[in-house]
């Protein structure tokens, strides 16, 4: 069943690609008709793959791990407040969810808005200033140290997150012990 399929495909591009425009000389034509088959390849190959996607289920409050989330920060300013206040707001149960922001360093107002966020957010965040910049990698390590979540997930200080995405990002390590890593949908 699979070899006719392919050669009725092979057949299909074959009539496409007309190769006597080839042997005529008129490669341009033929150039243009293998990208329209070659996008509609692709179109046909990421609808497939949107209609496979299925995201992992939820789980109940009770069984979902611990999570610490890390947010390092470089002059950002107010974007950081921004940051942790929607990390705050997440649906995933306040127990369990642990919010450490690191200051980088940072030559701005960034600590600034730190410690505003932690007089809205109270216990519920932690922050860490570091003397001088030594570069992302550094903050999340010293984030990394502190923290005490089963799951780890980090967050650029400029992103925002909506409300059940936490628990999105969760599920797939409660379903399969095999998961070691996540990365959520990122939109700009």
């Amino acid at each position: 069943m699979v070899s006719i399929s392919l050669y009725l495909a092979f057949k299909k591009a074959a009539f496409l690609l007309d190769y006597r425009a080839a042997l005529e000389g008129n490669y341009t034509v033929l150039f243009w008709q293998f990208c329209l088959l070659l996008n509609g390849g692709i179109f046909f190959w990421r609808l497939a793959l949107y209609k496979a996607y299925q995201p992992a289920p939820t789980w109940p409050d009770k069984w979902l791990p611990s999570v610490t989330v890390i947010v390092p920060a470089y002059n950002e300013g107010r974007q950081v407040l921004d940051t942790l206040r929607s990390v705050a707001a997440s649906d995933y149960p306040p127990e369990k969810l642990q919010i450490i922001s690191v200051d980088d360093g940072s030559r701005d107002d960034t600590w600034s808005w730190m410690r505003r966020a932690e007089a809205e957010l109270g216990s519920r965040i932690e922050l860490l200033r570091l003397p001088v910049n030594q570069g992302k990698r550094r903050a999340l390590y010293e984030g990394f140290k502190r923290s005490r979540g089963d799951v780890l997930v980090t967050i650029d200080s400029d992103s925002l997150i909506e409300n059940r995405t936490l628990r999105h990002m969760v599920a797939p390590f409660c379903q399969d012990p095999q998961v070691g890593g996540v990365a959520g949908n990122v939109r700009v």
